[in-house]
């Protein structure tokens, strides 16, 4: 399994997540680039970050609820199983894409692949403007989810 985060301008963080993930291997793993990186986001621009996450049980455990406090970050609550609100979704399902065109052969490859991939559609050529659209869609999304109910959208 792997696990990434980004930002309107760039990749965050990208990392292989090997086995089982509980609530303390992800704490750890937002440990290590979380808190470097929102200090460079607040001070190239300005203003903090909302992290967005999906609704998987080490994610929205206490101990990490409690975590988000501790570092006074704003996270973005949302309708369980809606991956419309989370702009990484498009990412990873434009990696499925690209990975399946290319049909690894073995594990080995396949993690290659996913890692090729991953910087394809954050630090490739046309990366930035992905990102910045997706993060502006942000409104339209969360307005479609609302008046949708909490269920699907076309995001």
């Amino acid at each position: 399994m792997f696990w990434g985060a980004i930002s309107p301008y760039e990749l965050v963080a990208f990392k292989r997540v090997n086995g089982y993930q509980n609530s303390n291997s992800y704490e750890k793993m937002l440990e290590d680039c979380l808190p470097a990186y929102r200090q460079k986001f607040i001070e190239e621009h300005g203003r903090d970050i909302c992290f967005q996450q999906d609704n998987a049980s080490c994610h929205v455990s206490g101990q990490l609820m409690d975590f988000f406090d501790r570092e006074q970050m704003y996270t973005l609550r949302h309708p369980p199983k809606s991956p419309d609100l989370n702009p990484i979704e498009n990412i990873w399902g434009l990696m499925k894409q690209d990975i399946a065109r290319r049909a690894p052969m073995n594990e080995a490859e396949l993690c290659q692949f996913v890692k090729e991939a991953w910087l394809e559609r954050t630090t490739g050529p046309k990366s930035a403007e992905l990102l910045m659209s997706l993060f502006n869609s942000m409104s339209a999304r969360i307005e479609a989810v609302i008046l949708n109910g909490g269920n699907r959208t076309k995001y």
